[in-house]
Formats: C-alpha cells, structure tokens, sequence
C-alpha cells in the first residue's frame, strides 16, 4: 500500500501543478463570481440563483477537471515514455492504476472543496445571504450534503474516463465515450421509458440490460429532493455512497485488467 499512496500523492502534486487544473479551477471561481451579477439581474430570485447557479457550475468545473485529468492520467505518461521507467521498479501494474485513481479524485475533491468556500464566501457577501444564513442554520448541514453528492458523481465520472482512456484508441475518443456516458447517466428513466413503449418481447429485456451498462446520477440527485416533506435524507446518502463506490470500483478493477494486459 505504501507504492499506492506514493503514486497518489504524486498525482495529487502534478494534478496541481497542471496548466489546465489551474485555468479550470479559475475560470470556475471567476463563474461563481459572476453568480452575483446574473442575480443582480434577477433581483426578486436573486438567493436561489445565486445558490443553484454555484452549485451547478461546482459540478461542472469539478466533473471537467476529473475527465481531463483521467483522460490524460496514463495516456501522457505512455506517450512521453516514463511509464517505462515505473514499470521497471518493483510496482504491482493494478497498483499503480489505484495510485493514480486515487490521486486523482483527491485532487479534484480539493478543487471542489475550494470551489465551494469561494462560493460560500460569494454569497455571505451579500447582505440578503448573510440574512438568510443567519435566519436558517439548517443550511450549513444541506450545502456540504450537496457539494458531497456532487462529489459522488465525479467519482464515477473519473472512473468512466479512465476506463476508457485505457480502451479507446485516442484521447479524443475517449473524451467522447465519456461525454455520451455521462449524458446517458442523467437520462436513465427516459431511456428506460422509451424502451418499455417502443420494444416488446426478449430485446425489451436484453435493452434493459445494456441500459444497466451507463450510470445512473438519479441517485445522486440530492438537490431537488432534500426540501420534499419526508425525503430520507440519509437513507437517500447512503444508497448513493454505495452505488457510486460499487460501479467506480468495478470500472476500476476492469481499468486495472486493461493495463495489466497492455504490452510496454
């Protein structure tokens, strides 16, 4: 576990250190500061889109900064030649593709964890927010709920992404496969309805299985459920944090064949 942990913190450092990290992590703290002027614009609303518009641009930002990372996590190493050079020591293949994973989503969950304080400290800016702050304490328990959940979907979007950068041919084609996979999570009860009523018989079931296949982000749809009347809450989390750890790991362990089987 030790090599594990030092790929992580390696990863963690160049994540960081990296020209796009970085133009990312500003423009989404440029974004969230511009929340105030489109509230600005919408002044009898201007709490909930401030709020809503942070939270989705969060989201954004820290699911682009995953995929990138992801994409070119092993591709650059490859390309540039050095993974000869860490293959050479006695390092396990599968742990150096759990190093990286795991390198990568702390890295971003710090993104996001920043991206989060400069939204909050956007919003207590205002005299309207602080007002509501203040009046309703139950925020301080909701908001890091939702950045966490927004957490869980990054986790397995970062998955996607590895997987498929270690499948595709190309970076390129990899960003793509990720993208349609991602699209098709937020669509599943769509997609599951439009099959009930196009597709009779055995292909019903066999679509309904390769439906299965794309990820499902309804778990993790937190934000527009936790104000319903008795919404379990934490039951809610909880499932969430289950699905989200099983299908990362099993894309993981799938990454983790890939590369074991790749020739350098």
């Amino acid at each position: 576990m030790s090599s594990v942990f030092a790929i992580a913190r390696y990863t963690i450092i160049e994540q960081i250190r990296n020209r796009l990290y970085q133009i990312i992590l500003f423009f989404g703290g440029a974004i969230l500061a511009s929340s105030l002027l489109l509230g600005a614009l919408a002044p009898g609303h201007k709490v909930r889109v401030i709020f809503d518009l942070g939270l989705v641009m969060l989201e954004l930002f820290g699911l682009a900064t995953a995929v990138f990372g992801a994409v070119s996590l092993v591709t650059q190493e490859i390309e540039s030649k050095t993974i000869y050079l860490l293959l050479t020591r006695p390092l396990r293949r599968p742990a150096y593709i759990l190093g990286r994973f795991l390198g990568l989503v702390a890295a971003v969950s710090i993104t996001m964890v920043a991206m989060a304080i400069l939204h909050v400290l956007v919003m207590v800016s205002d005299r309207m927010w602080f007002q509501v702050f203040t009046a309703d304490w139950s925020f301080w328990t909701v908001y890091p709920l939702l950045v966490f959940m927004s957490m869980g979907k990054m986790l397995i979007t970062a998955a996607v992404a590895l997987f498929f950068s270690l499948f595709a041919t190309s970076s390129v084609s990899a960003l793509v496969f990720t993208g349609f996979f991602w699209v098709a999570g937020h669509f599943g009860p769509e997609l599951s309805f439009m099959i009930n009523k196009t597709v009779q018989g055995p292909l019903r079931t066999v679509l309904h299985a390769a439906a299965a296949v794309f990820p499902n982000f309804q778990y993790f749809n937190f934000r527009d459920m936790y104000a319903i009347p008795g919404f379990p809450g934490y039951e809610f989390i909880g499932w969430a944090v289950l699905y989200a750890l099983a299908y990362a790991g099993a894309l993981l362990t799938v990454s983790m064949i890939l590369f074991s089987r790749k020739e350098f």
